[in-house]
């Protein structure tokens, strides 16, 4: 039999999840019918139902069916195959078609900055809905390396717990902002974010892309040399500059920073840490060596130096270049040039103020002659000092002798300078007179005035002045003297005034002649004193401890009082050892201007069991010491108290309590009956025992007669004190407040020895009684002729022997308690019971330990509402009667506040 003709131009397309395949019948119909298949890769064929005219047919996939869910192969091949049937002929020869499917295009990536350390990796995916590429998401990943130089993300080690964070998203672009810890990135090692993101589709997955952004303070660059050259005339500076500047990939640099600073230098002629830096060029490098030319708009200054360093830069983080030398300017002019010279020495007092601001700057001092008119260095004057004595070359009166100083840094020895920079030199010369002689200093009977005495030794002085100081070198010091000029040259003594006592004085005189601008200052007379102080009295000591442990200290304080005005200079503590009637003295602390000191028994050696004798003696700001040590002070180091609970009554219970519906079990320290007892140790014998019961924490709970008690953390519920170490016992009748079911205290024991030495220990503890109240019942009769209410309290099931019942009138005021303590079962009258809607009995049952709390947390009473129903009472006297008429109508139409009431189980009404 023939065959029938089969399909043709079978095709397969794609749109998102949809595969459409379309063919063309062979003859004109198909009377067996068409026979339609699919399958997956190479796998088995599946059929597909289709009428014998159909000319296509769809199957839609979904993602999750494929690679990359989890579980799922890959689908790289979709085909179809299509046949005919006729009933009068054999089925066609199958049309086949195939669908390849492949992976998506590799992603683009970006890496963007944003404010540092935040990181954003952005991509984008070419994805087109009906080609071969079929898109499901990105698969991204990320991870921190630290000090790599890697260059290709591929060679790194993805495998760490960083790394194998997989995220996944269902578009084919968007981004993830990654923030690093700031504190690790500023380690001072480098660190690269590298991010990995790659496309998958049914098909498989594309090639990972890579993007990166190392963290790191770029490398220090190096000055290698340096041009510089002054143009007076354009009032500045041109400037070559060139330097290396090393990088890698794990420190890139993304610009060079060329500039300079004009500053005063620190001592060594240094840039000073804070010096101002301008911009001279700014380079794009594109190798790890260069250069930069600038100009620079001004000269320097008087004690200024020209530096410029060269600075990397990179991810807006700078790395500052070390700071190069390359001009000096001059040293600002000294002034106020004086000398004083020696003609029998051939010496010479040289005085000038070095007005330059370079740390290590000083002035050379130049001596000029008839021989040597250019003059020649023969000494210094140190930087910080005002003066200095260089020795000459003999001199007489035809020499016409000068000297000069000029400012300097650099080296020098006596008779040579090698200077860095100088300023101008300035001069002075001139004949001057000799020292005077005799001068003396001695007291008077003005306190803070003494009189000084002296010889016009040189004939043609014209006047003398005289200068006094506290310290014999202010004549050499930044702190000079005082003076006073005498133009009396029929003066030979003089009285100073207006001094401080407690200080001892130095007093010189030196010779003038001339006057105005004109005068010559002679050389100083040998130094004069007198001692104005006097010895401070000897200090009262107390300690603040007299005893304490060998672990412990004692501060010691005393008094300071003295004639002469001054202050402590400073105090010495000592320990006094007297042995056969000699007492010696050995020094635990020195201070200065303190008062007391904190002596450390550890620190000094002191051991348990001893006695020590602490004494102090004091020295004033003068130098004068007090005429003894103060009166010894004993401070005994006894053995550390200890206290200890060793035993109580209380134990270790399992409660239950619910949580969001979870029934949770926990062990707590509980008393769950009294009477307490506790055992403390540390008291011995003779010491005083003190154990404290103390609320732990604060809580609110009403109380039967509806007042409403507040428990406040610290509350003292009982405390009890004895002698020794006997076990301590309270009892119901020992509280002053209340122990509640459920609530938190602490037992608190002190223990004080007869030094006064004290220590305690604590225990924290919940009370949670073993036998708690019940809801009582009650029968109560109202008798309405004798007008009374006869009441019996019923007993609950669980009610303990020594159970038993409190018994509350009811009104519309608070309830009143009329039975405390009733027995149940027994009867019990209320001679006046109320009357009216609010009146009634409430039935409470008590435990022993004082509970009305049930197993429930809620309160364990009963309310019964029976009240007398009379319009009136009668009251009887002698032949009398007379009628007392009750008016019951109350208003109750104000608004309420709302109450709530938490108990200490947590239930809340």
């Amino acid at each position: 039999m023939a065959k029938t003709n089969r399909p043709s131009g079978l095709t397969i397309s794609r749109s998102g999840g949809i595969f459409t395949a379309k063919w063309k019948i062979g003859d004109s119909n198909y009377s067996g019918g068409q026979a339609c298949q699919y399958r997956y890769n190479a796998g088995t064929w599946a059929g597909r139902a289709v009428t014998p005219t159909a000319t296509s047919n769809a199957i839609t996939l979904s993602t999750s069916s494929f690679y990359p869910t989890a579980g799922k192969g890959k689908l790289t091949q979709l085909s179809y195959r299509v046949k005919g049937r006729a009933t009068n002929k054999t089925d066609s020869d199958w049309s086949t078609a195939v669908f390849n499917l492949a992976k998506p295009n590799k992603p683009k990536v970006t890496a963007t900055v944003g404010t540092w350390p935040r990181m954003t990796f952005a991509w984008t995916v070419a994805t087109n809905n009906t080609d071969a590429k079929w898109f499901t998401d990105v698969q991204y990943r990320s991870i921190l390396v630290k000090d790599s130089t890697e260059t290709d993300g591929s060679k790194l080690d993805w495998t760490t717990s960083e790394a194998t964070m997989i995220y996944n998203t269902g578009g084919a672009s968007g981004s993830i902002n990654v923030t690093d810890d700031s504190s690790q990135l500023g380690d001072g090692h480098s660190y690269t974010r590298w991010f990995k993101v790659r496309a998958r589709g049914p098909a498989g997955a594309s090639a990972w892309t890579y993007a990166k952004h190392v963290y790191a303070l770029p490398l220090q660059a190096t000055v290698t040399d340096y041009e510089v050259t002054a143009n007076n005339s354009a009032n500045g500076y041109t400037a070559q500059v060139w330097y290396t500047s090393p990088k890698n990939a794990a420190r890139p640099i993304s610009e060079i920073k060329v500039q300079y600073s004009k500053a005063v230098p620190d001592t060594g002629m240094v840039c000073p840490s804070g010096a101002s830096w301008s911009d001279g060029a700014t380079v794009i490098p594109k190798d790890t060596t260069g250069g930069a030319s600038f100009s620079i708009d001004s000269l320097l200054s008087a004690d200024q130096c020209l530096f410029v360093r060269v600075n990397t830069v990179y991810d807006g983080r700078t790395t500052y270049g070390s700071p190069v030398l390359v001009d000096v300017g001059k040293l600002s002019t000294p002034s106020g040039l004086s000398v004083v010279t020696d003609d029998t020495q051939y010496t010479a007092t040289v005085t000038a103020t070095n007005n330059s601001a370079v740390a290590d700057s000083f002035l050379a001092i130049r001596y000029y002659t008839r021989s040597r008119p250019d003059g020649a260095d023969i000494g210094v004057i140190p930087h910080g000092q005002t003066s200095a004595v260089v020795q000459c070359t003999p001199w007489d009166s035809t020499d016409n002798i000068r000297f000069g100083v000029y400012a300097v840094v650099g080296d020098y020895t006596t008779y040579w300078v090698n200077p860095l920079m100088t300023s101008d030199v300035i001069t002075t010369g001139g004949t001057v007179p000799a020292a005077p002689s005799n001068v003396s200093v001695s007291p008077t009977t003005i306190p803070g005035t003494i009189r000084v005495n002296w010889a016009w030794s040189w004939g043609s002085a014209t006047s003398a002045e005289i200068s006094w100081a506290d310290h014999e070198d202010a004549w050499e010091s930044t702190d000079e003297p005082s003076t006073y000029v005498i133009s009396n040259m029929r003066a030979s003594s003089w009285n100073i005034s207006g001094l401080d006592t407690g200080v001892t004085w130095y007093v010189r005189v030196r010779l003038l002649a001339g006057e105005g601008n004109t005068l010559t200052y002679g050389a100083y007379s040998d130094i004069a004193s007198i001692d104005l102080s006097s010895a401070p009295a000897i200090p009262v000591l107390t300690l603040s401890e007299s005893v304490i442990t060998a672990e412990g200290s004692v501060t010691a304080t005393w008094a300071y009082s003295t004639t002469d005005g001054t202050g402590q200079a400073f105090a010495e503590v000592a320990e006094a050892v007297t042995s056969q009637g000699v007492t010696t003295y050995t020094t635990l602390e020195r201070v200065e201007t303190a008062q007391h000191v904190t002596i450390s028994a550890a620190d000094v050696g002191w051991n348990s069991g001893e006695t020590h004798y602490i004494a102090v003696r004091v020295t004033s700001a003068s130098g004068k010491m007090s005429d003894g040590w103060s009166a010894a002070v004993p401070v005994l180091v006894a053995e550390p108290l200890t206290c200890e609970i060793t035993d109580t009554s209380l134990e270790d219970i399992t409660i239950q309590y619910d949580d969001e519906g979870t029934t949770v079990s926990v062990t707590v320290t509980a008393l769950t009956e009294m009477p307490l007892t506790a055992t403390i140790e540390g008291a011995g014998g003779e010491g005083t025992t003190t154990l404290i019961i103390e609320r732990a924490a604060a809580y609110h709970v009403d109380r039967p007669d509806e007042t409403s008690f507040n428990g406040y953390e610290g509350e003292t519920v009982a405390i009890y004190t004895q002698t020794g170490e006997d076990e301590i016992t309270i009892t119901l009748d020992d509280l002053i407040g209340s122990l509640d079911d459920s609530a938190a205290y602490r037992l608190v024991a002190t223990v004080q020895d007869e030094y006064g030495q004290s220590a305690s220990d604590s225990i924290d503890f919940e009370v949670h009684w073993e036998h708690q109240a019940a809801i009582p019942d009650a029968y109560v009769q109202i008798d309405e002729e004798y007008m009374v209410a006869v009441m019996t309290p019923i007993a609950p099931t669980g009610a303990a022997a020594t159970d038993v019942c409190d018994i509350y009138r009811l009104s519309a005021d608070k309830p009143q308690l009329i039975y405390k303590g009733a027995t149940f079962g027994e009867d019990y009258v209320d001679p006046f019971p109320t009357i009216g809607e609010h009146g009634g009995h409430r039935f409470v049952t008590r435990t022993a330990e004082g509970d009305y709390i049930t197993e429930d947390n809620t309160f364990a009473w009963f309310d019964d509402a029976k009240t007398l129903e009379a319009d009136y009472n009668l009251i009887e006297f002698g032949d009398g009667r007379v009628e007392l008429r009750y008016n019951i109508d109350l208003s109750s139409d104000w608004q309420k506040d709302f109450k709530q009431t938490t108990y200490l189980g947590g239930s809340v009404q």
